[in-house]
């Protein structure tokens, strides 16, 4: 599949990646990656240590060797409704050491298709990310990246701005998040 990236002035330089201390692991949805407003992109081009892959239908996300803890960032109230999972929101991230935080990069509907077709997920702890977790984001005026956007739906790139907030690393979350405001503005000047 050829990947539709955003224009070059949208991306950062590759000289310019950063190596988070989070472990990122991105599942992308097949038709995201055709998408010019998808910001799983630029996360992985600014990250120089994110690990991505996209999803198929039937086939393993991770290899069978692999034992690295993994936290699935996914909202609770989604996972409840498809397999009466009782996670928690927590108010704090605290990670096992060497924990991948996987997330997946679709549309809103298309990661509840992966979610619902992929088991692997399913038995992962879940993170999920509250509202009042999120207000260091703002990039100016509301501008949307998609139509269906939900109000409280999180851009790939927003959600590990998050993460690393809550994980105490704010000097890679405020440059993700500058790198996210003028891949906005890139975006809505049509490039």
């Amino acid at each position: 599949m050829v990947m539709t990236r955003p224009c070059a002035d949208c991306l950062p330089d590759a000289s310019d990646t950063m190596l988070s201390p989070l472990r990122i692991h991105l599942v992308y949805h097949p038709r995201e990656l055709l998408k010019r407003s998808n910001t799983g992109q630029l996360l992985q081009s600014a990250l120089g240590n994110c690990v991505a892959q996209t999803w198929q239908r039937g086939q393993a996300i991770f290899a069978k060797q692999d034992n690295t803890p993994k936290i699935l960032i996914y909202p609770e109230r989604l996972a409840r409704r498809y397999r009466g999972i009782e996670g928690k929101a927590h108010p704090q991230l605290t990670l096992p050491g060497e924990a991948e935080l996987v997330l997946l990069d679709a549309s809103w509907q298309d990661a509840q298709k992966i979610y619902n077709r992929s088991p692997e997920l399913q038995q992962l702890p879940l993170l999920s990310l509250a509202a009042g977790q999120l207000s260091d984001m703002d990039c100016g005026p509301a501008f949307r990246l998609r139509r269906n956007q939900k109000p409280a739906g999180l851009a790939t790139v927003q959600t590990a701005i998050a993460l690393h907030l809550l994980a105490g690393h704010s000097a890679i979350a405020e440059a993700l998040r500058r790198r996210y405001c003028a891949f906005l503005r890139c975006s809505e000047s049509g490039h």
